[in-house]
């Protein structure tokens, strides 16, 4: 039997709730059972999975889903000496594991941990958390990285434990055919630009912003802009004060029908993460569905964006932070037919050869 102890699973929406929820529908069976920390309380919901799903939270929930920790803690203790048989235990990132690094001391049971990116930067910093994060990471018996970027992550931490690399994956819900690849590489009059990601610093949506209010005044273009997060009143000021707001649109909680359609009408993606102390592209799972749908990516050569890409064979990478080359990065990919079918095609192949279901 299997348990995923998480923070992180729909119906809340992210990377990472999308990556830990098809391992659990590849993978996990009806004997299987997932207990979610959320933010809100969630009874039911329907989310497709065979494993059995449990959802706890506080009150407190709200403010941080790190207090579900608590419920969660009680009810896999319940759990564990509720049954008779062996447990496998995984965690959806190193803040969920520390149910079972704590349990242990009372169960001895060991657990294995997943891990993104972001949440190993506090391997850096000489800090209480980073301590307690060092500890629950060399307590694991395996280590699940989303890419060898993180890997690196670990090993330069000193870590010693065995690393298993598990990429994202998606499921491919269409074929790229030359009709496809013809009209994401034809000549268009208006650079229609696609960027999806949650609205954070580490996602680099100013830098995006600052690339596109440098495009010529005579060029037609439209930035549409997925995600929803803190930033949204910001980045709303910036597009303000650079004159552009006409030109980008915001939008968030769409259904994946909508998002379908905003990917079918985009000619260019763009993904301008950076690499800040307070976050990092692990991976960038936003990655596979543009090159999914045929859209040529242009995106930031930093953490494990490089990985995906294929060191630039399916997409052009450009300096993390910087406007100017973004900009000019755009331009050129939106005159150049030639390498827009070029990256179409080995991108497709890339995501079908190795990250699809």
């Amino acid at each position: 039997m299997k348990i995923l102890l998480t923070l992180d699973f729909p119906p809340e929406i992210g990377g990472i709730q999308r990556y830990l929820f098809d391992i659990v529908r590849n993978t996990y069976g009806r004997e299987d059972l997932v207990v979610a920390g959320c933010g809100h309380p969630i009874d039911d919901a329907d989310i497709s999975v065979n494993a059995r799903t449990a959802w706890v939270s506080t009150p407190l929930s709200r403010w941080n889903k790190k207090f579900s920790l608590f419920p969660m803690l009680l009810k896999y203790i319940v759990r564990v000496f509720a049954k008779s048989e062996l447990f496998e235990v995984e965690c959806g990132n190193v803040y969920a594991a520390i149910v079972p690094w704590i349990a242990g001391f009372l169960t001895g049971i060991s657990y294995s941990v997943y891990t993104h990116g972001t949440e190993l930067l506090f391997l850096r910093k000489k800090s209480m958390r980073g301590a307690v994060l060092k500890k629950i990471l060399f307590g694991s018996q395996k280590i699940f990285a989303n890419s060898a970027y993180t890997s690196s992550l670990i090993k330069n931490a000193g870590f010693l434990n065995e690393i298993t690399i598990i990429s994202p994956k998606i499921v491919l819900t269409r074929k790229i055919n030359e009709a496809t690849v013809l009209c994401k590489s034809s000549g268009a009059r208006s650079i229609d630009i696609l960027c999806v990601g949650r609205l954070v610093p580490h996602k680099g949506h100013s830098v995006l912003l600052g690339a596109v209010s440098m495009l010529p005044g005579n060029k037609s273009w439209r930035l549409v802009i997925v995600g929803e997060g803190p930033l949204y009143k910001d980045l709303v000021r910036l597009c303000e004060e650079k004159n552009i707001q006409d030109r980008v649109k915001f939008k968030h909680n769409l259904s994946t029908e909508e998002l379908e359609d905003e990917y079918e009408k985009a000619s260019l993606f763009v993904l301008p993460s950076l690499e800040r102390i307070d976050g990092v592209e692990g991976f960038g799972i936003v990655l596979l569905e543009a090159m999914a749908y045929g859209v040529p990516v242009i995106a930031s050569c930093i953490g494990g964006i490089p990985e995906v890409l294929d060191e630039g064979s399916c997409g052009v990478l450009v300096e993390a932070g910087n406007c100017v080359a973004l900009a000019h990065a755009i331009l050129a990919l939106n005159e150049d037919a030639v390498k827009r079918r070029s990256l179409i095609t080995a991108a497709y192949e890339r995501v079908r050869s190795h990250y699809a279901w």
